[in-house]
This record gives C-alpha cells, structure tokens and sequence, in this order.
C-alpha cells in the first residue's frame, strides 16, 4: 500500500506512540544486484528481526551482545516512528508550502526554492520520480507502507525536528506522496547558502586555509553520520551546501539518495553514487567498505577544493598516475592527501584518525 493510500494520517501517528513498527523484506531476485544490496542493508538495519524483545531477553543475565541488540533495536523502533511522523497528507501540500523557483534539477529529480507558509521558513522542495526511488515496507498494525529510504536516511541523519539546522546534514521536514508517480520530500533550506560546486565556481580555487575549513567540517559531519551508522556513499562538491554564517562559512550535507546503512561488511556488485570517485578497491574487486570509501572520497573533495579551475578527479586517472601538482601545499596537507587517497583501503587512515590530522591543528 502506497503511503498517499492512507486514509487517516492523524490516526497512523497517534498508533504511532504505542505500537511496535517492524519491516518486511520481501525475496530479493538472487541476480538483481540493486536487491540484494538493499537487502543486506536492510539486515543490517535490523529491519528482519521483530523489534520488540521479550521480559526474559531483558533479564540481568543477557550478554553484552544482547543488551546491545536490545538498545540497537528500540533506537531503530524510536527511528521508525520519527520517519512515519513526517508523513503528511498529500492534500495538505499546497495548504503547507509554496514553491518558487527551480534550483536544481538532475537524472533523479527536480528541486525547487519554496517557503513554509504559516511562517514564511524557506524551504528546498524536491520532486523525485517513483521509478527512481528506492523503497522499504513498514508493517504498522499489519497494514504494510512504502517509504522512501531516503526518507529513512534522512530522518536517521537529523533526527529531532524541534532543532531544525543544529545537524550537519540538512533536516527533512515533511515528505508526501503526491500520486503514482512522485514523492515530494521538503527540507529546510539555510539561507543565504549555495551548494560547494557553485561556490568554487565562483570563487575560484581555494586557498589551503579556506579549503581546510570546509573539509574540517566535512569530515567532523562524516564522523557524526557514521555515528549514526548512515553512510552517504556521494560525497562530492554537488552534494555539500556551504551556509553563511556570521562566523563564517558551514557546510551542511544535502541528497541522501545513494545513503544507506553503515555496516562493517563490504558493499559489492553496485556502487551507489558517482562512479568517478568510487574507492580504487571497487575498481579492482567490485566491493568496498563505508570507512574506506568516506575517506576516499573527501581526499577527492580536497583535490578539486584546491584544484578547481584546471582539475576533475576520477579515481581511474589517479590509479593511472594522472595528477596536479602539490606544489605550493604545505607539508601536512600533502600528508593529508596522501593519507585518505592511499590506494590499499587497509592501509588507507580511518575516518576517526581522520579527525585528528595534524593538518587540521595548523
């Protein structure tokens, strides 16, 4: 059943607050790659096992194992709620927002500027094809529902709509299901900002002080994410807003549509994002890990911060040998590099250690 089928969304959360949401997974096609990795990450998730546990499973002789599969799957049961909270009647879209002019518009979707009407917030309205968009079903009081996993992902990321902007990634305010064919998810929209890729546009090529402060926070936002065991999978330049602040500029973290759940097994057959700065281990084997590949992907993001106006990075032509000088970098910032673009993922530094670069002490 899709979710603009329901007929009475206030009814669906007020069962929210006391019933147990649970998923179910349906067979996935043993050579349809896509399923089988959303698959896997619904098992990660948890989304197969029953999310309520017994009095005896909560007994004071459980394992440390169960006790942290008992926290691990109320928090997931608290996320589930939080996402079917922000479900809203189709009919109440044009009641709600306003949409103004177009932003952006890709292969998967169209976003536009808009305001929320009862305060005038801004807003970013993004239109998403139903054929594009990845989907799971949640059982609530046995009637199965269609959500978006980037609803999910989103939800997961900035969790508590009561602090809208506090997270580093963008929050999800209200998402809709409009007909057969578009789901209408609305976010906040920081203002003033603009997305990384314009910004470089037109400033040119960062100076390595004004690209240290960006990627600082890139990472402290890639740290909070996989906290919160979501892995973005597209991180580039497109996918980063920088906001103005009077302390200067914050990047926040838009699109999660290739997200999915952080897990230490590795990904394999698919990459889910931009196939020009997937890790070289995925070239190589057809599988990499969320780490590995986060911090690949931010020494990419650093290249062309600094390297914008003669520079694209494609991981093929790195692995070829393919690259700009560093000249004029200081020492810890090639350091820097070279530590998140060192081609064995095993080799390669983690995103914790990441954290603590020298570079970044400056």
């Amino acid at each position: 059943m899709e979710v603009s089928t329901m007929l009475l969304f206030g009814e669906l959360r007020a069962r929210l607050q006391d019933d147990v949401v649970s998923k179910v997974v349906s067979d996935s096609d043993p050579n349809d790659h896509k399923g089988q990795e959303q698959k896997a990450c619904d098992d990660d998730l948890g989304f197969n096992n029953e999310l309520q546990t017994s009095r005896s499973e909560r007994s004071s002789e459980i394992s440390a194992e169960q006790e942290e599969d008992v926290r691990r799957r109320k928090e997931e049961n608290m996320f589930w709620r939080s996402a079917m909270k922000r479900a809203a009647d189709a009919g109440d879209f044009p009641l709600k927002y306003k949409k103004h002019k177009k932003i952006e518009e890709g292969g998967f979707g169209t976003v536009f500027a808009g305001v929320r009407i009862s305060d005038q917030q801004p807003v970013a309205i993004k239109y998403l094809n139903k054929s594009h968009v990845d989907f799971v079903s949640v059982n609530i009081n046995n009637e199965v529902y269609d959500v978006p996993v980037e609803v999910l992902m989103q939800t997961k990321a900035a969790p508590d709509r009561e602090s809208v902007g506090l997270d580093p990634a963008v929050s999800l305010l209200d998402w809709f299901s409009l007909d057969q064919d578009q789901i209408v998810l609305v976010m906040e929209r920081p203002n003033p900002s603009e997305d990384l890729y314009h910004y470089v546009l037109k400033n040119g090529p960062l100076s390595e002080k004004q690209a240290k402060v960006m990627v600082q926070q890139v990472v402290e936002a890639l740290v909070d994410l996989h906290y919160k065991r979501i892995f973005h999978r597209d991180l580039k330049l497109e996918n980063l807003l920088v906001q103005s602040t009077p302390s200067g500029p914050r990047i926040r973290i838009i699109d999660f549509g290739c997200a999915c759940v952080a897990r230490p097994e590795p990904f394999t057959s698919v990459f889910q994002g931009s196939i020009i700065v997937a890790p070289p281990e995925f070239f190589k084997s057809d599988s990499y890990c969320a780490g590995p590949t986060s911090v690949w992907q931010v020494g990419a993001l650093l290249y062309e911060l600094l390297r914008s106006h003669d520079f694209l990075f494609t991981t093929e032509e790195f692995m070829w040998g393919i690259m700009p000088a560093t000249r004029g970098l200081s020492k810890e910032c090639r350091n820097f590099l070279q530590d998140c673009l060192t081609l064995d993922p095993k080799e390669r530094i983690s995103l914790d250690q990441l954290s603590h670069h020298p570079w970044f002490k400056l």
